[in-house]
């Protein structure tokens, strides 16, 4: 290796045109010379900077291996003790010089680029903080064959592992990676690595079930041996992963983008309105989620509510953190929207009324209790709607069927105004309808004769009350 070239890395790693011919001299390779990019070490185990990845120029002492080309990816050979990745990060290039292939963006403190690294598939852990996963709270508990079997069986991994065995793995989708506890921890691409761990492995695919996924070519194989992946630190990027999960178009169920904004709120220490800010958030969307989960777990660290033992497996979070936004509701728990997004928000005093509320929305498994709320719309309006009502809310109390919990906060007359209107609406329906309906059967005229001496009895009925009030009226003044 000429002196020249380290030299020039050394010094100002600008002149690219030069370290590229020379590389490619060096290498014994046999490739149109092109543009190489800037060259970023990894000092995996350096007593110098242990850990810590930086561009860092090429002493010549340090120059132990020539640079390599294996499937298309440079490689420099490291001297003992580091890792060294040749990946393009964002240099500065000639005029004329053309990008180099696989080169990805990504944020990073201090930096408007990071680099991207190859890293060996084995090294890569999946990240048991996911908050997709924590409704399964016994993730430190399952081995790694379990954590692909639970991302295979909820999230849709199949079509990732189609698309990876078909297509290969798409470079400019870095696996972002921290390093934590001495593992590799990927906070961001988990289903990504559980597809290619499971295209590389026949019997994990045997043991999650995956066993329809293709087998995928000896090239194939050797391409998904290393993954592009950029090092960084879970605090680094939670902009990133808030945008693209919570308000972007990769969106997470409703309860891990509650799990992961309370993270960066309260672990981080960064304001809601930050967040929001951040992750292009205009709806109060952040501030609603947030105010979800905490009263979620001030329910279940209260002893009022079980989430293990709600009624269906599924979990409606959206019924809660919605039905929070409701005036009746937030009466029940005497919140508001000006004071209720911090820990703990409902008074010691409602706590009992907060347990009600869960009932009513999740139901319980130990008690056979079914939930009220079955599907969000209508059914959350109409709870709201009875909880607003003294008799309401002592009929949901009691353990009431929701229809019937309405007929009472309702009243009966407001019920009775409601099913007259509702017969007409029906019966000027079947009018409209009778010229081309009405066949001429008797069974059809006996029916509307029925229903026209229904209507005279209750006009009757209704008549004959009146009177009796004007009668009672008149001998209540004259006794006066």
């Amino acid at each position: 290796m000429t002196s020249d070239w380290n030299q020039e890395c050394r010094t100002s790693c600008a002149h690219w045109s030069t370290c590229t011919h020379d590389a490619r001299q060096i290498s014994g390779q046999g490739r149109r010379p092109g543009y190489l990019g800037r060259v970023s070490w990894l000092c995996d185990n350096s007593a110098a900077n242990p850990g810590r990845l930086g561009r860092v120029g090429l002493p010549v002492e340090q120059v132990a291996a020539p640079l390599s080309i294996c499937n298309g990816r440079r490689h420099l050979h490291p001297p003992v003790g580091l890792t060294v990745v040749c990946r393009a990060a964002k240099p500065t290039r000639p005029p004329g010089a053309g990008r180099v292939r696989g080169m990805a963006e990504a944020p990073a403190r201090g930096e408007a680029t990071a680099p991207v690294m190859w890293m060996p598939v084995g090294k890569s852990c999946f990240d048991r903080k996911n908050p997709r996963l924590f409704l399964d709270k016994n993730l430190e508990e399952l081995d790694e064959p379990e954590l692909v079997r639970l991302l295979w069986r909820e999230f849709a991994v199949d079509e990732l592992a189609l698309s990876i065995a078909s297509n290969g793995y798409f470079e400019h989708e870095p696996l972002f990676v921290a390093r934590e506890n001495g593992k590799y921890v990927v906070v961001e691409g988990n289903r990504r690595l559980a597809a290619v761990k499971l295209l590389l492995d026949a019997q994990l695919r045997r043991s999650v079930g995956a066993t329809d996924l293709p087998q995928i070519t000896d090239e194939r194989r050797q391409q998904l041996l290393e993954l592009p992946v950029i090092l960084t630190a879970r605090q680094e990027i939670w902009h990133y992963i808030g945008f693209k999960h919570v308000n972007g178009s990769q969106s997470w169920q409703s309860y891990a983008k509650a799990q992961y904004i309370a993270w960066v709120h309260n672990d981080l220490g960064q304001p809601l309105d930050e967040i929001a800010r951040r992750i292009g958030d205009r709806h109060s969307t952040v501030k609603r989620l947030y105010r979800g989960l905490m009263v979620l777990r001030q329910a279940e660290s209260s002893g009022q509510f079980d989430l293990d033992d709600r009624w269906k497996k599924h979990f409606s979070f959206s019924h809660l953190y919605t039905g929070l936004d409701y005036h009746n509701i937030q009466e029940l728990l005497e919140i508001d929207n000006e004071s209720s997004f911090r820990p703990d928000p409902v008074p010691q005093e409602r706590i009992e009324a907060l347990g009600d509320l869960c009932l009513w929305l999740y139901g319980r498994q130990s008690t056979d209790t079914r939930p009220l709320v079955q599907s969000q719309n209508p059914d959350l309006r109409r709870l709201d709607t009875a909880i607003g009502s003294s008799p309401g809310l002592i009929a949901l109390r009691r353990g009431l069927p929701l229809d019937l919990v309405m007929d009472i906060s309702t009243g009966d007359e407001e019920l009775f105004k409601g099913h007259l209107i509702e017969a007409r609406h029906r019966l000027q329906e079947a009018r409209g309808k009778q010229l081309t309906g009405d066949q001429g059967d008797a069974d059809t005229l006996r029916l509307a004769n029925e229903i026209l001496e229904l209507a005279d009895r209750l006009v009757s009925d209704m008549e004959y009350h009146r009177r009796a009030e004007r009668a009672d009226r008149r001998r209540s003044r004259t006794s006066r």
